[in-house]
């Protein structure tokens, strides 16, 4: 009998996700579960990585951005704001998710 893979197991299966996060092991937890579904991860250490990385990408290369919020270098929000107002089609529309170890609601 051959095992049953489950849909969730693969659920990011072909996708590219661009990885923005300055702990190391945050990043290693964050890479094993993207990669154990299915994703293709590009890994970056701070907003400013992460911004040269997107924008020296062919175009469509990334399905998502991961972006760690309190980085440094550049914070994930001025690596957002960068991002958006770059001059390429998919700057404007590619998902970027915002990671924080901050759960307080004025966070």
């Amino acid at each position: 009998m051959e095992p049953q893979e489950h849909p969730q197991e693969r659920m990011l299966r072909g996708m590219k996700i661009l990885l923005a996060e300055d702990n190391e092991i945050n990043m290693e937890i964050a890479e094993f579960y993207l990669t154990e579904l299915g994703a293709e991860v590009d890994k970056t250490w701070n907003g400013k990585e992460a911004v040269e990385k997107f924008a020296g990408s062919e175009l469509g290369r990334y399905d998502a951005i991961l972006m760690d919020v309190m980085m440094p270098v550049m914070d994930g929000l001025e690596a957002t704001k960068a991002i958006r107002e770059l001059e390429r089609e998919d700057a404007k529309k590619i998902p970027i998710i915002a990671m924080t170890a901050n759960a307080f609601e004025e966070d």
